[in-house]
């Protein structure tokens, strides 16, 4: 009897941009978890290696991924971006789902012995971040009296960690408040509930550029530099340690791109300003101020302020210890910093 034919190997190819939650298009597996079905089949025959970038899905990162996009074309063979807010890119950094990411600070500090980062690199507000406020029914010198009046919660919004970590140490070490009863909500819902409530992202920033009647909208990033005169550090670019072979060639020639880029940043954003990327409700002026409010780089100034930012997450018991800066290759800007 012939024996039939063999099957050739078949090897998954997906898009180069996925988001946590949605389906493949492989209906034969519809049974499986959304999540699961989001990511390669890890069982795949012969599937190639590939560099999973996060990119947090907010407006922050654009101008770095569109000049990333014209250095290196982030080619479907090399590079997949895989969107999400800050927490779920700490998950999927966790999980090894991701290889590099522009992370939550915090995730690094809660975590550092699974990670490295990247030199040079992150997201920080000079002054103002106007993405990152607290939405308040009264100003910070009334905000004791009403919340014991009203037994009001501080609301925190499960987006980030980072910022909620921030908004907690503001609360206790800059206006000096009373430990809160805090309630997790999700993004996009500060202002529904007459609380102080933490909004980060592109909410946020509608909030700062139209603040609704009636609520005070507190710019963290101007409160973090009242507080301590430094630059507050909201992502850095996380390596999960254990990469391999292509892998590290990949990320090898990602940061070349990504160092490239920082350097090239400003000089690029009034153009940028004008990307079809840009929602309607925003202007060309209203995102270029935006994006020169923040530093796409980690210098001396950034890293201190990470550094004070460890330190007082440990003091408030949100971190077991601070932990030394530990560089991808081994080659910091500035080695040896530690809190």
């Amino acid at each position: 009897m012939a024996r039939a034919p063999s099957k050739p190997s078949r090897t998954l190819s997906w898009p180069s941009s996925t988001r946590p939650g949605q389906p493949r298009p492989d209906t034969k597996r519809a049974g499986l978890p959304a999540l699961f079905l989001s990511f390669p089949d890890v069982m795949s025959i012969d599937r190639p290696p590939i560099l999973n970038i996060g990119r947090i899905s907010y407006l922050n990162v654009l101008p770095v991924f569109a000049l990333l996009k014209e250095r290196l074309g982030l080619q479907s063979n090399r590079y997949r971006l895989i969107s999400g807010h800050p927490n779920e890119l700490n998950n999927l950094l966790a999980r090894g789902d991701v290889d590099v990411s522009p992370s939550s600070s915090f995730e690094y500090l809660a975590r550092p012995e699974a990670y490295r980062l990247l030199p040079g690199a992150g997201i920080s507000s000079r002054q103002e971040v106007q993405s990152v406020v607290l939405a308040t029914p009264v100003p910070t010198a009334d905000l004791a009296a009403f919340m014991a009046s009203e037994d009001a919660p501080l609301q925190l919004t499960t987006a980030s960690a980072t910022s909620s970590a921030l908004v907690r140490i503001l609360w206790r070490l800059h206006w000096n408040l009373p430990e809160p009863n805090i309630v997790l909500a999700p993004p996009g819902t500060a202002t529904s509930k007459p609380i102080p409530s933490l909004e980060i992202g592109d909410h946020a920033l509608r909030l700062t550029l139209n603040p609704p009647k009636g609520w005070v909208i507190l710019d963290l990033g101007r409160e973090w530099r009242a507080m301590t005169g430094l630059p507050f550090v909201f992502a850095v670019w996380i390596v999960r340690r254990g990469l391999m072979g292509k892998k590290r060639q990949f990320l090898e020639e990602f940061s070349q791109a990504l160092t490239e880029t920082v350097t090239d940043m400003d000089r690029c954003l009034a153009t940028l300003a004008r990307h079809p990327e840009i929602p309607d409700w925003l202007s060309p002026q209203e995102a270029e101020t935006y994006w020169r409010s923040m530093a796409y780089g980690l210098g001396p100034d950034e890293m201190a302020g990470l550094v004070v930012f460890g330190a007082l997450c440990r003091q408030l018991g949100l971190i077991p210890t601070t932990p030394a800066l530990s560089w991808w290759r081994d080659t910091p800007p500035s080695r040896g910093i530690t809190a």
